[in-house]
Parts: structure tokens; sequence; C-alpha cells
């Protein structure tokens, strides 16, 4: 969805600011670090109920608050905000100040979303009140809160955006195993994508790389009389590790099925033969079109390889003698 979602867990509203955010059209943003106004001078006391009400009224949205934040109130006003989101929260002091000056404000919002605020929106965050200028502000044509499920969980909507470069992913599901499960696919996928756009090469999937691979690393064994050709064997036998997973994972006899499909590979000459996992009927990755990206394939074996290295580098593990 081309907006952004902010989960109401993350807010602290005042009441009178929760149910005027229902829905609220062309919003300006104003997106601060903090807010917090000068406490009351202790001095500042009153010694019966009647005599605070007489003054609370008067005194209260000036001096309890210091004269140069209700200033700031009354100046800032002028800039053209008509919604405060802040992250690092505001107290009730300035809370009331923003009450009397009828500016809507959201008050604890995490750092992150309030990024994806900041850049859907077009807003720069600031980090102090003081330095609000008309061209800090954000802009969008909807905000509203929206309740669902069966919790009635509230989500505040910030949509119509002016950069819809940041979009929400709304994840629902039946219990919080499930939605995990789902955060880390897509996660996953997007880490795919990310890899695409760096660099477009791509390997087949489905254990074809590995095998072709290990098909190429153990023809090189041969070129070494030495005792070399051991490490370099046991590293071919490494890489069929992941297709023998494969295999095994899908039912599959996985010793079977390896040395089949390395014999294909090789009677073939076509490195595009891997494990069947959906038993599609053809081993042919380019057909089943499964692919992976070769930074991620080259990233997977340099890791892998260098535990192995690090592992190896140990001389000696000490146990306790029980």
């Amino acid at each position: 969805m081309k907006l952004v979602m902010v989960p109401l867990e993350l807010l602290l509203w005042p009441v009178h600011f929760l149910s005027r955010l229902r829905s609220y059209l062309n919003v300006v943003f104003t997106l601060l670090g903090s807010l917090r106004a000068m406490r009351q001078p202790p001095g500042w006391q009153w010694s019966t109920l009647s005599e605070y009400h007489r003054n609370s009224s008067s005194v209260l949205p000036t001096r309890a608050f210091g004269p140069d934040l209700h200033d700031n109130f009354v100046i800032k006003n002028d800039v053209g905000a008509t919604l405060v989101i802040c992250q690092w929260g505001f107290d009730d002091e300035a809370n009331h100040l923003l009450m009397h000056s009828n500016l809507p404000a959201v008050r604890w919002v995490g750092g992150v979303e309030l990024e994806l605020i900041a850049i859907a929106t077009g807003g720069r965050i600031v980090p102090r009140f003081e330095e609000l200028t008309p061209e800090k502000l954000g802009k969008a044509g909807l905000v509203r809160e929206k309740s669902f499920g069966t919790t009635k969980d509230r989500m505040l909507y910030i949509e119509q955006c002016a950069n819809s470069r940041a979009v929400t992913i709304f994840i629902r599901g039946g219990n919080k195993m499930m939605i995990e499960e789902t955060k880390r696919s897509i996660y996953d996928a997007l880490c795919v994508a990310r890899n695409l756009i760096r660099n477009n090469s791509i390997v087949y999937g489905g254990g074809s790389a590995e095998i072709s691979c290990s098909i190429a690393v153990e023809a090189a064994a041969d070129r070494y009389p030495g005792v070399e050709q051991y490490a370099i064997r046991s590293f071919a036998e490494a890489l069929d590790s992941i297709p023998l997973a494969l295999a095994e994972n899908s039912g599959l006899p996985p010793i079977d099925t390896l040395t089949s499909v390395k014999s294909q590979q090789v009677k073939e000459n076509n490195p595009y033969c891997g494990i069947d996992c959906n038993d599609i009927g053809t081993n042919n990755m380019q057909e089943q079109n499964v692919i992976e990206t070769l930074i991620g394939k080259q990233q997977q074996i340099l890791l892998a390889t260098q535990v192995v290295k690090m592992i190896l580098k140990i001389d000696d593990v000490i146990t306790p003698d029980y």
C-alpha cells in the first residue's frame, strides 16, 4: 500500500486529539525529535484550590511554561502546520499548549516510523521546535485511524503522500508464528529484489549451480598431484551437501538422486539440471524457471568457506575433565 502505517500502541494520544484524527484531510506535518516544556518554577505555589483556579487560566499558558516556549508556540503556529508528530514525546505542559493552539499531535512515534513518515511526506525531522520553518514541513492528503481484526487493533494511516516511494506492507495472520514466518519470507524476497537491482546476474537453482561447481572442482583436483587434491575434493564434497539436503527434504533418496543428476549433467553437458523438488517431471531448472541471484550465491559460498578456515585455525580444544 502506498501509505505509512503507525500502530497506535506506539502512540500516546490526548483524548481530544484522538477524536479529531479519525479522518483528517490535507495535513501539513511537523516532525519533531522532542518537545518538552519548562517545568513550573518551585516558588510558584497556591495555598487554596480557589486560588489555583483563579490563577491557572491566565498563568498556565504563559509563565508556567516559560515565556520562550509560549512565544515559540505563537510564532510557530504561523508556519502552517496542521499536525505535529513527535518521536521522544512531549510532556503535559507542552500538550496543554498544543490544545490551546488547536494543533493535533501524536506524542510518541518510533524512530523508524518517523523516518518513513518524513520520506513519504517530504518533511524533515526537526530536533528543536525553534528550528521549524515552512520549508521543513511535510504534506499528506489524508490521515485517518482504522480498526480491524477481532482484537480491534488500531492503526494510523497516512495516505496520499507527496513521495510515494515509502510504502507499507501490511501482514495479517491467524497467530504470531504465522505472521513472523510471513515477515521473514517477505524480507528474504525483498533482499533478492535488492540483489537483482545491484547485479542482475543469475544462476539456476535447485542445486544445479552447486552440482555444476562440484563437478568442475573435482575435475580441477586431478591437476594437483600432492595432498592438495584431498582438500579440493573435500570442497567439492561440501558443495554436494546442498542438493543432498534438497533431495532429502523433498522425500527423495538423496544419494541416488544426486548421483543421477550429476551423471546427467556430465552426459548432457547441461549445467541446468538440478533436484526436481516439486515433482514436475523435469529437472531442468531453466525450464522450471528456478533462479537465484549470483551475488547471493557467491556470498553463501564465501561465508561458508570463511567459517571453515576460521575453524581450521583452532589448534586445540580444551575440555574440562569430569
